[in-house]
C-alpha cells in the first residue's frame, strides 16, 4: 500500500532541501499534511508540485527530449514515436547523456514528460477507471507483470492524454488527496506511444517508480534500473 503521507525526511529526500527548509515550507502552507505531536506527515500531491516547479529549470529535459531519451534508452518500439519527434542532432546529444551518466541519475533530468496528480476515487470505481480506452498502465499498476519489488493493492498507475484525463477527472469526480489511490501521469504533449500499446515498458514503468515521493516506491524503481542499467 502506497504512504499516505511523507514524513520531512522523505520530503526533504525528494525536494534536495534540509529538514529544516521543509518543515518551513509546511509552516509557509506550501505543502499540504497533517501534523501531531510527535509526527508531521505531508500531502504527496503537494511535495510533487513543488518538486516540479521549485526545481532549476536547467537540471530537466522538455518533453519531447524526455521521451526520446527514454525511447533510446529502452529500445522498446512502443516508445518510438517519442524518438521519431526529435531531430538527429537532438538523438546524438541525448545518446551521449546516456553515456555519460547512469539511467538512475537521469531520472530527474526527465519529469517534464508528464504531469503527476495524486487523486482520490472511489475504490468501486478503480477498475472501470483503468479499464477506459486510451490510457496506458504504467507504475505500481505493473509491478506484477515486471516483478517490480512492490506491491500497491488498492492503487492505480498510468498514463493519459490530457483531454481523457479531465474526461475522467469530471466522470469519477477525482480529487487531489494525501490518500490518493490513482497515480495518474498527464500528457500534455503528443502521445509518445505506439499505436495499441496498453502497458508501458518496463524501464518506463521503472522510471516512474523511482521517480515517486513514496519512499519504498522510488527505491523499487531504483532497483530496477540499476540492474538493468
Amino acid at each position: 500500500m502506497l504512504r499516505q503521507g511523507l514524513t520531512v525526511s522523505e520530503t526533504a529526500k525528494r525536494l534536495g532541501v534540509s529538514p529544516r527548509r521543509v518543515r518551513a515550507l509546511a509552516s509557509s502552507k506550501k505543502l499540504g499534511g497533517e501534523a501531531s505531536r510527535r509526527l508531521l506527515l505531508l500531502d504527496p500531491a503537494g511535495v510533487e508540485r513543488l518538486a516540479r516547479t521549485e526545481r532549476p529549470a536547467h537540471r530537466t529535459l522538455e518533453p519531447a527530449n524526455a521521451w526520446a531519451l527514454l525511447a533510446l534508452a529502452s529500445g522498446d518500439p512502443s516508445l518510438a514515436p517519442g524518438l521519431d519527434a526529435v531531430s538527429p542532432s537532438a538523438r546524438s546529444r541525448l545518446r551521449a547523456r546516456l553515456r555519460d551518466a547512469a539511467l538512475p541519475d537521469l531520472v530527474p533530468l526527465l519529469r517534464k514528460r508528464a504531469e503527476v496528480r495524486w487523486l482520490h476515487a472511489d475504490d468501486a470505481d478503480l477498475e472501470a477507471i483503468m479499464a477506459v480506452s486510451g490510457g496506458l498502465a504504467t507504475g505500481v499498476s505493473v509491478a506484477d507483470a515486471y516483478r517490480f519489488d512492490i506491491a500497491a493493492p488498492g492503487t492505480v498507475e498510468f498514463y493519459a492524454p490530457s483531454r481523457l484525463a479531465s474526461q475522467l477527472t469530471r466522470k469519477y469526480a477525482l480529487e487531489p488527496s494525501s490518500r490518493a489511490n490513482v497515480v495518474l501521469h498527464v500528457v500534455s504533449t503528443p502521445w509518445p506511444f505506439a499505436p495499441g500499446t496498453v502497458r508501458a515498458p518496463a524501464l518506463l514503468a521503472a522510471v516512474d517508480l523511482a521517480d515517486s515521493s513514496d519512499q519504498r516506491t522510488a527505491r523499487a524503481g531504483r532497483e530496477y534500473l540499476a540492474a538493468h542499467a
